[in-house]
């Protein structure tokens, strides 16, 4: 080594040393301001290993299972966008069989990931060993073309709006209000149980396709605080979020002919996911539900269509399979995108059993294949849903099947709370709604009116581009993923027509525009112009979508990041991973292995242990007038396992009768109670003192406009508040005001008085004791 060389060398140590002491001296300096062990970024870098651990191991695997079933390779990029959904499914697959085992806990977390990609190493192995192989005979001097200055300008759009994304979910109270109603709470419960389990109650929420949830699982068996579970849960949703964008251009290149040039500029379209704006406001963003986990289906079914769309062959049959039953496992709505894709492949197969020439057998055999896969792949939900509740698609079948449990008290509250028919007409004029809406669906509002007003925000691009299309030539397959958005769009005018439920087609629409746009930039500058003319009125509309104050529960995901990052200033470092303090308080006060009635809520998400619902309409099971005594009730619970009871002031969602019942029981059979948060908290007792039978005679006196006042029997006292159309039963025994109120009184066990309108009964009610509050009733026992 020359002395110049010498010289240099010992200059760049000195450097590199002088560098590393001032970056010392800084952390030194700031360590006694912000503390570093108390810094989050130590917590977000946390959350990103484990994710790329995580999808790692899923892309590996599925990977392997492409080339082992395709006996064939495809495309390196076409393979890794297929590969991680299709692990992904493996690792549902996988979390199911071991949670019926209950294998959960630090070991799966550890190494699921693990295993997954040891299942794939040698084929992904192989594949790459011939990959490089093949590169380095290739000519090693390449002229790239050089990029256009504009191309910059779409990828800093592209990763200002993941920037946004991102920034919403670094606080955990971005989470929706479904996501902390059951797509949470299941993978809370397993984790918490270490198993998959039956719902005992007919809970209808652990029912539904759960394999977002299952994701989520495997954040919540981190061992670590609520805090991190949470973040690591949204950091997985982010990063398939990601994986969409990274499958955009895989399919526009695709989409486009052959002869298109320069086809490099399709890398592209990963950006036109943005041009949907719907996507960075509630209750569409990135906020833990399943929705966007649901869209990551979207583009390998449609890449899956076109592999097996010249010959159906069965081991490509057996693939569109694989990605159709991802789809329907994660949600129902996700029907939009896996009935197109199932009905161009039937339309296909007859049209080549319609082909002179064509054998019958291997198309019917690819056929067979596409149905049993389908089957077999979500057994998972339909067949446990059978074994366990004895309706595959539980609930919806009840009134075809026998369901257990189904009380017929759960039937309204079920119909017009839960399953809301927010939908088209299933009538002619129905018929007319959705062809009307498929057409104009961008151009109106269709979300909750408390949420951004009338104005529409989902994104227009899809439908004004279908007026480009005529001019652009024959492109079947451009022409054909047009047709299934807009089929998919007429399914969600007939299943759920929510703003929300449309991102499961985003990366659909967003391919479409992406080759509409590459199409018609080639044709010269006039149809630019007017292509980017109307690109900036759909982003300058946009622009603002991100900062509508509508987060049903925090007003503000953007608030609530900067808060959450300004408690280090605040020096609030404890303070900070507490979350959900509402429920955090009794989740403290619990054994862990405690199982909970949790009255009447929906959200029971924070508790950390298993818990059973009794909300009418969610379940099946807990209507309370249907116990004849204290000693039935109490069995039933124990049944369910029960071990605490939690519960408030009832919140007049049940019938009066139901809130009768178990007030009842729970103030005079439940031990140790105390008071958290305004909630009461108590243990069900192992055996109950010899009781009496629950009372059977109610003495109602209400205001108008419900029962009249008067005596009921018990049973009779349940009308529900969901019903539109509610039929009041007569009294026994009428009760008016300014008579011997004793007449109604004296056969009655329980009374419900509303003093607003009867401020004084008269009469001697010393016999009755008051054990709850109804809203504005009065409710009380006899002694």
């Amino acid at each position: 080594m020359s002395l110049e060389a010498k010289k240099l060398h010992a200059q760049r140590i000195l450097v590199s040393l002088a560098l590393i002491c001032g970056a010392g001296i800084i952390l030194r300096s700031v360590d006694k301001h912000y503390p570093l062990q108390h810094w989050l970024i130590w917590h977000y870098l946390g959350y990103w290993l484990l994710t790329a651990y995580f999808v790692a191991g899923c892309t590996v695997v599925g990977f392997s299972l492409l080339k082992v079933t395709l006996q064939r390779t495809l495309p390196l990029r076409e393979m890794l966008v297929l590969g991680a959904p299709l692990g992904l499914l493996a690792y549902f697959c996988w979390a199911f069989v071991a949670g019926l085992f209950g294998l959960y806990g630090r070991l799966f977390f550890a190494f699921t990931p693990l295993g997954l990609a040891a299942l794939g190493v040698v084929p992904v192995y192989q594949y790459f060993s011939r990959f490089l192989a093949l590169a380095r005979r290739r000519p090693t001097l390449t002229l790239r073309p050089i990029r256009p200055w504009w191309s910059w300008l779409v990828h800093a759009f592209g990763l200002v709006g993941f920037l946004f994304i991102y920034f919403s979910i670094l606080s955990p109270n971005n989470m929706a209000y479904d996501a902390r109603w059951y797509h949470l709470p299941l993978a809370e419960q397993y984790a918490a149980a270490g198993r998959v389990f039956r719902f005992g109650e007919g809970w209808v929420m652990g029912s539904y396709p759960q394999l977002s949830s299952f994701l989520y699982l495997w954040a919540f068996l981190l061992p670590a605080p609520v805090f991190d579970r949470i973040e690591l849960a949204a950091h997985l949703e982010f990063a398939f979020v990601i994986w969409q964008a990274v499958a955009l251009p895989v399919l526009v290149r695709r989409l486009l002919p052959r002869s298109f040039r320069p086809r490099p500029r399709a890398v592209l379209a990963w950006a036109g996911l943005f041009l949907f704006p719907g996507i960075f406001l509630y209750d569409s963003s990135v906020n833990l539900s399943a929705d966007h986990i649901a869209a990551l289906w979207a583009i390998p079914i449609y890449l899956a269509l076109l592999r097996a769309w010249p010959t159906l062959g069965w081991r490509e049959s057996l693939v569109f399979a694989a990605f159709l039953s991802g789809a329907m496992l994660t949600k129902y709505t996700a029907a939009m995108v896996a009935i197109p894709g199932a009905v161009a492949y039937v339309c296909r197969a007859c049209w080549l059993l319609g082909t002179r020439g064509r054998k019958v057998g291997p198309i019917l055999a690819s056929a067979g294949t596409l149905l049993g896969g389908g089957l077999i792949f979500t057994s998972a939900h339909w067949l446990k849903n059978w074994l366990w509740y004895g309706d595959p698609l539980f609930p919806q079948l009840h009134s075809r099947l026998t369901l257990t449990p189904w009380a017929p008290d759960a039937i309204v509250p079920y119909n017009f709370d839960i399953a809301v028919p927010w939908h088209a007409a299933r009538t002619l004029e129905g018929l007319k709604d959705t062809l009307r809406v498929t057409a104009t669906f961008a151009f109106k509002h269709h979300d909750w009116p408390d949420l951004h007003g009338e104005a529409p925000v989902f994104g227009f691009l899809f439908t004004v581009t279908v007026l480009v299309l005529p001019f652009l030539g024959r492109r079947v397959a451009l022409w054909g993923i047009f047709l299934a958005g807009h089929l998919g769009v007429m399914l969600w005018c007939n299943i759920s027509w929510q703003d929300r439920y449309l991102q499961v087609l985003v990366p659909w629409m967003a391919a479409a525009v992406a080759t509409v746009i590459a199409l018609v930039w080639q044709l010269g500058a006039v149809p630019r112009l007017a292509m980017s003319a109307l690109l900036l009125v759909q982003v300058f509309w946009g622009s603002d979508v991100y900062f509508f104050n509508t987060h049903r529960i925090i007003g503000s995901p953007l608030k609530a990041s900067i808060d959450l990052i300004n408690t280090g200033r605040l020096k609030q470092y404890k303070e900070r991973f507490e979350v959900f303090g509402y429920l955090g308080a009794v989740a403290d006060a619990l054994p862990k292995d405690a199982v909970v009635l949790f009255r009447e809520s929906r959200q029971t998400f924070g508790l950390r242990v298993r818990r059973v619902t009794d909300r009418p309409g969610t379940q099946g099971l807990l209507y309370y007038t249907r116990y004849r005594s204290p000693a039935d009730l109490h069995a039933e619970l124990q049944k369910l396992g029960v071990t605490h009871v939690l519960w408030g002031q009832p919140e007049g969602i049940d019938t009066v009768g139901n809130d009768l019942v178990f007030h009842d029981f729970v103030t005079r059979f439940i031990k140790n109670k105390q008071m958290i948060n305004g909630l009461s908290l108590g243990a069900l007792p192992k055996q109950l003192p010899p009781s009496k039978p629950f009372g059977q005679k109610v003495a109602y006196i209400g205001c108008p406009g419900a029962y009249a006042p008067g005596l009921y029997p018990l049973q009779q006292i349940t009308v529900s508040v969901f019903d539109p159309k509610p039929n009041y039963p007569r009294p026994e025994i009428a009760y008016q005001p300014g008579t011997p109120v004793q007449n109604v009184v004296a056969g009655a066990d329980y009374i419900a008085w509303e003093r607003g309108c009867h401020p004084n009964l008269g009469g001697d009610l010393r016999m009755f004791e008051t054990f709850g509050q109804r809203g504005n009733l009065t409710l009380m026992r006899r002694r």
